[in-house]
């Protein structure tokens, strides 16, 4: 059996790429995060020793489903935008219900547009965002987020990697050679007996606190490499529509419809003759995200409802 491998760090890292480009085309090589994909530990070990380890992986920005008339890339500026023109494995794994035979499937990575203010992460492209983005573009028929995830096996990759906040403050990795005591914590790891992979990385997590413990001006966090094994076959895929419920269902029955919006529209109204919206109220009917309730949010539900019976009926 064919198994894919790779090393990283027992951590989950946000990156921001520099440059930002607009591109258009099929991208089968740049579909899924490039950098480390997230992995969840099994807190216990496998029967054989082995550690269990879950990998699950994002597509790199939404998935983006139009109608045969395709994406105006104007509508995500500053972001890459690939057009998926192939059969590709995430398309090929789509729900029956998304798709039709006229569709057209674009990657938008929202990724190169993370800036950092006052030391916070902002996405410029939020739930909101894309949601006000589907219901003002009618060809616009679903919006998601794609992941797999399958189960492999973990193993000690042999190194340790530490971070620390920086002025900005951004966690970085830091050179943990140059930690004291982390020759030894090399040596003693591989001269010892271990009864599997499992034993052998805990150990390695405790020789890791140890680090951060002697070299509190290096590092205040430090992790164990781990070498991940998984079968690429057994990848299961899962997908969920960006902001496509919730926000705009007032009556609370799961559905976004025209009754929503009717009582929107009488919300609208008792409004003007006074008073103010209160944050629950804001949270289920400002559809479009500007933080009012008016007749805008009941016309984007309206048109909403309407694509979502389209795609329904399809």
């Amino acid at each position: 059996m064919k198994r894919s491998r790779f090393i990283a760090a027992v951590l989950a890292a946000v990156t921001a790429a520099a440059g930002i480009s607009l591109l258009s085309g099929a991208a089968a090589d740049a579909q899924w995060h490039s950098g480390m994909p997230d992995y969840r530990l099994a807190l216990t070990a496998l029967p054989d020793g082995d550690a269990g380890v879950t990998v699950s992986q994002g597509l790199a920005g939404y998935a983006v489903v139009t109608d045969s008339k395709g994406l105006d890339a104007a509508l995500f500026d500053g972001c890459t935008v690939y057009e998926e023109t192939d059969a590709s494995e995430w398309v090929s794994h789509l729900p029956d219900a998304f798709r039709l035979d006229d569709n057209r499937y674009y990657v938008v990575d929202t990724n190169p547009s993370i800036t950092r203010v006052d030391g916070t992460f902002q996405v410029p492209y939020t739930v909101a965002a894309m949601r006000r983005i589907r219901s003002e573009n009618a060809g616009i028929r679903r919006i998601l987020s794609v992941s797999r995830e399958t189960d492999g096996t973990a193993e000690w990759g042999g190194g340790f990697v530490g971070i620390l906040p920086t002025g900005d403050p951004v966690r970085t990795e830091v050179d943990m050679a140059a930690a004291s005591g982390y020759t030894e914590a090399l040596e003693a790891l591989h001269s010892g007996s271990y009864n599997g992979a499992y034993a052998l990385l805990t150990a390695a997590r405790e020789q890791a606190q140890r680090l951060v413990a002697a070299n509190p001006e290096l590092c205040d966090l430090a992790f164990p490499t781990v070498t991940v094994s998984y079968d690429p076959g057994t990848w299961v895929y899962s997908y969920a529509e960006v902001g496509a419920v919730l926000t705009g269902d007032v009556n609370g029955d799961g559905i976004v419809n025209a009754e929503d919006a009717s009582r929107i529209l009488v919300r609208v109204s008792e409004l003007g003759l006074g008073g103010e919206a209160t944050p629950e109220e804001l949270l289920c009917m400002d559809y479009n995200a500007d933080g009012q309730i008016t007749a805008e949010d009941a016309s984007a539900v309206l048109i909403y409802a309407a694509n979502a019976g389209l795609h329904t009926d399809g």
